[in-house]
């Protein structure tokens, strides 16, 4: 088997300055992926959510993906 490379392991902290989860989307992994989405469709056709929001705030969440895909 080969050997499996591990991410580093601040981008699974159970804590968030806020900052974090900016900085994990723009300088890593996600901000790629992202790219070629908003490369395709427009903006309003996005919603990115991070966890700590789904987390913290799940009925706001939910709330915005219903307003976000046009349900009441």
């Amino acid at each position: 088997r080969g050997t499996v490379r591990k991410p580093p392991a601040a981008y699974f902290s159970p804590k968030s300055s806020g900052g974090e989860s900016e900085r994990f989307l723009r300088g890593g992994l996600y901000a790629d992926h992202l790219r070629r989405f908003f490369d395709r469709f427009a903006r309003e056709q996005i919603l990115v959510l991070l966890f700590e929001e789904i987390k913290t705030a799940p009925t706001r969440v939910f709330n915005r993906i219903l307003s976000h895909i046009g349900l009441p």
